[in-house]
């Protein structure tokens, strides 16, 4: 039992550390921060120098992922291939989970970001995994003295530290003779499997092994004997729990005095770790192939570390090309001040907002909705998340709306006009009429035809805004019936030629006698003829002629009316069917704007479509095609 005094606990050395970075400025920072905690550290400035040094004793390497001639995953993979011992830090300004993960599966201990802004975080992973080499190291020391069967022959010393080994191991721990029989294993493998220890020592370890996994276990054996200094597998252990383990087995072969004498075994639960590496993956998978918000993650500096595939695609980019490029190359310069505004509000309050104008890699404009936000705290990380939208369509959406605001308000004062213009003639000469003040029958018939041309007139406007209400409520009704479109063609004539005559314009007619019938609503159809030789009119000089062709064409009626007026600019054929919309110059003022929209929808109910073609002072054809009837046998006579 000894004198009673307690022994003083073994303590770590400060330990010696590797960093291996191709930037000065990185072992500067590394040296300030750590050599005052009394740890020796060496520097590398590249991935062969590296290899040339890592045999010297260090307990750690702080390890840069990307460097000239050797990075820093050929590194890892050259410290397993020779099987050294050595913790391995990652340390890198551009980390990605792929890159994290794969830098993971090689033996390193974890990454951590540059520049280094999270100090305290720094030195807790520096400190831990000093730690984590030495314990190793002592337990390297102590496997020959603990399975060698010594037995009391081991120093007490040696019994104290092995026991302290195992307490502050996290993971099971299990020693093996070359049978696979358990000799020992620490409290932690008892725990996980929900076995006493009276069970366990001299079990069989493959017992705990599901079947599927148990010619893993066959494998190891035979490698580990053969020479192989370690190996590492994943399994699945059964459990008294009545639950199956998910784990990675790191496996190490036994020697004494040269002689093979089992396998000693750390056991690392991975259940909740694949559990979470399933969810990131689902959502990284979700971030990857989101559809409406680019996402990127970026660091203090404005660097971007991580971006999903809408980001690319939209701004033109490879993913190379995007990891390590600054935000602010995204933004047009002018747009610059904004994207500091909004960075500048995330160092306030963790989180910005705005919109501004983004520019892709070949200079194509895209306003953009941005989302900046810092996770936790303000100032409490150095990564930065930030969330864009594409908002052209939606801007596109707005200006269309402030356009169609822009026009109905031109179509109120409009129609105000319309309906005054009439009235105010009716009620002018009513008013004379009813006051005895037209005695003559002549000017009482000329009043009168004045005020029967008014009336209709108003008629005709609120027949069109009635139009307009019944397609924006969807009761357009189309009643069909057999007819001959000459006939509508000289009603729509008959109809306007006081116009014509009043502006000395002639309508001429092109109309083969040989048509067939067609099936549509004669009244609708009228409509739309009316309303095209009444535009050709109103837009015509004097003295010029208007034309009207119809063909069968194609299994299509085509009909034509053609004007030799002042014609439409291009930039008004976009906007003609439009309603509200009126394509106006300085000859030609009135109307709603209703009279083409309204054809249009018209011609459509019939399963047709309609058509400009026009010459700023040449003149302009107003087309339509209808289905023609087959049915149909009649002709023009």
């Amino acid at each position: 039992m000894g004198s009673g005094k307690m022994k003083p606990e073994t303590t770590l050395e400060a330990g010696r550390i590797l960093v291996v970075d191709d930037e000065e400025i990185v072992h500067l920072t590394i040296r300030r921060l750590l050599e005052r905690e009394g740890y020796t550290i060496d520097s590398a400035y590249g991935g062969v120098e590296a290899l040339g040094k890592i045999d010297g004793g260090y307990d750690l390497l702080i390890l840069d992922i990307r460097m000239p001639e050797l990075d820093g995953i050929e590194v890892l993979r050259e410290i397993r291939r020779r099987e050294l011992a050595i913790e391995v830090i990652i340390l890198t300004g551009y980390a990605t989970m792929e890159s994290a993960m794969q830098a993971v599966s090689y033996g390193a201990r974890g990454y951590l970001m540059k520049p280094i802004e999270n100090i305290p975080e720094f030195k807790s992973k520096i400190r831990e995994a000093i730690r984590i080499s030495q314990l190793a190291r002592e337990n390297r020391q102590f496997y020959d003295a603990v399975v060698s069967g010594q037995g009391p022959a081991i120093r007490e010393e040696t019994r104290e530290v092995f026991r302290r080994l195992m307490e502050v191991i996290r993971d099971a721990v299990v020693f093996l003779d070359f049978d696979g029989n358990i000799t020992f294993a620490n409290v932690n493998f008892a725990q996980v499997l929900g076995e006493s220890f009276q069970n366990l020592l001299g079990a069989r370890f493959e017992s705990y092994v599901v079947e599927e996994d148990q010619d893993k276990l066959v494998e190891v054996f035979t490698r580990l004997s053969s020479g192989q200094v370690a190996i590492s597998i994943p399994a699945q252990l059964k459990t008294n729990y009545g639950s199956l383990l998910s784990v990675i087995i790191s496996s190490s072969p036994i020697y004494h005095e040269m002689e093979y004498r089992g396998i000693v075994m750390v056991i690392s639960d991975v259940t909740q770790i694949n559990k979470v590496r399933e969810k990131v993956e689902l959502l990284a998978n979700l971030v990857e192939n989101a559809q409406h918000d680019m996402m990127l993650i970026m660091n203090s500096e404005g660097q971007i570390m991580e971006c999903n595939s809408l980001v690319r695609s939209s701004f033109g980019y490879s993913r190379s090309e995007m990891l390590g490029l600054n935000m602010k190359a995204l933004f047009k310069s002018e747009a610059g001040m904004g994207w500091e505004t909004i960075v500048d509000s995330v160092e306030l309050d963790s989180k910005g907002r705005g919109e501004i104008l983004a520019t892709s890699r070949d200079g194509k404009e895209m306003p953009v909705e941005i989302t900046v936000s810092r996770p936790g705290k303000a100032n409490s990380s150095s990564h930065i998340i930030c969330f864009m939208r594409d908002i052209t369509e939606r801007k596109r959406a707005e200006e269309a709306l402030r356009e169609l605001d822009r026009m109905k308000s031109e179509f109120i004062s409009n129609v105000s006009h319309e309906l005054r213009t009439p009235i105010h003639a009716i009620r002018g000469f009513a008013k004379l009429m009813l006051r005895g003040k037209v005695p003559d029958t002549e000017t009482q018939k000329e009043f009168l035809g004045i005020i029967d041309e008014r009336s209709q007139h108003l008629g005709a406007l609120i027949e069109s805004l009635l139009d307009m209400s019944r397609l924006e409520s969807g009761r357009f009704d189309i009643q069909k019936q057999h007819l001959l479109i000459k006939d509508i063609i000289h009603e729509a004539i008959g109809s306007i030629y006081s116009l014509a005559n009043d502006k000395g314009i002639v309508i001429s007619e092109d109309i083969p006698a040989t048509l067939p019938e067609i099936e549509a609503d004669r009244e609708r159809l009228g409509q739309v003829m009316v309303n095209l030789l009444s535009n050709a009119i109103k837009f015509s000089n004097g003295e010029r002629s208007v034309i009207v062709k119809a063909e069968a064409k194609d299994d299509e009626l085509v009909v034509q009316v053609t004007d030799h007026g002042i014609g439409i600019p291009k930039e008004a054929m976009l906007h003609l069917f439009e309603r509200f919309y009126r394509a106006e110059d300085s000859m030609a003022r009135g109307g709603a704007g209703l009279g083409l929209y309204i054809s249009r929808q018209i011609i459509e109910a019939h399963g047709g479509r309609i058509w400009v073609d026009s010459k700023v002072g040449k003149g302009t054809t107003v087309s339509f095609a209808l289905p023609l009837n087959q049915a149909g046998s009649g002709s023009h006579e």
